[in-house]
């Protein structure tokens, strides 16, 4: 996890690995021997991203996802404007902020992969 949320380019926003304007594509929950496994997969913004990013959460023990209502012009939650990772006594918690909604993850640990 620290790695992902330490990388250099990961608030700078004329990077192409900055979180910011991806857009959620997929959300996949599976259970791994009795853990919970999220994958979350985030489209790329055509002009500024060269690749989506592919998120998996390990051990996950909790996930919100909040959605407002869709004016119908643009994807269901929008795209992404900010993330924060806070520790938390199950690891961390994950808050990504969308236009439109949010999603929130507790869990153990991420790997993040561009690509």
């Amino acid at each position: 996890m620290a790695e992902f949320v330490t990388d250099p380019g990961h608030y700078d926003f004329v990077s192409d690995r900055c979180v910011k304007d991806l857009t959620l594509s997929k959300l996949t929950v599976t259970d791994e021997g009795g853990l919970i496994v999220l994958e979350v997969l985030l489209g790329p913004n055509q002009w500024k991203h060269a690749s989506g990013l592919s998120i998996r959460y390990s051990d996950v023990q909790a996930l919100e996802v909040s959605a407002e209502e869709a004016d119908g012009m643009l994807y269901r939650l929008g795209s992404l404007q900010l993330d924060e990772a806070l520790p938390h006594r199950s690891g961390f918690r994950h808050e990504v902020a969308f236009t439109c909604g949010s999603i929130t993850i507790v869990a153990a640990d991420l790997v993040a992969v561009w690509g």
